[in-house]
């Protein structure tokens, strides 16, 4: 079972529609937590979306890790936090599954941009740009 925990504010509430739109078919649960929100989206279920007043108050963007540790709960293979801003493409959870799968589990994989000298000596001191969203 593959989970993504999403956090948000109301400010973003136009970029979020857009997301879960993307992101809920490629996933077996999407969570959302609803950071500062007075009642859940309308394109959200009420099991999907947990406002911030019924759980740990406002979380910012940790909320988004809020059900990390319900595993015994929901027995999910792979959790994946996604941004409540940004575009992911239709293959977006698989491609990210399937490098974590590769790995036998022994990472953390994501997406982010960087340009490396060469040779790379170290992941850190070795960046020359780094592309943020």
């Amino acid at each position: 079972m593959i989970i993504a925990g999403i956090a948000t504010m109301p400010d973003r509430l136009p970029y979020l529609e857009e997301v879960v739109g993307t992101i809920r078919p490629q996933v077996d649960v999407l969570r959302v937590y609803l950071n500062n929100f007075e009642t859940v989206p309308s394109f959200l279920s009420s099991e999907e979306g947990c406002l911030s007043k019924n759980a740990n108050g406002d979380l910012g963007d940790a909320g988004k890790f809020y059900w990390l540790d319900d595993k015994e709960k929901h027995d999910y293979s792979h959790y994946l936090t996604i941004d409540d801003d940004l575009g992911y493409p239709s293959n977006y959870v698989s491609t990210l599954v399937n490098e974590f799968d590769a790995r036998d589990g022994q990472a953390v994989v994501g997406v982010h941009g960087s340009e490396f000298t060469d040779p790379i000596e170290d992941f850190v001191t070795s960046r020359k740009e780094r592309y943020r969203f």
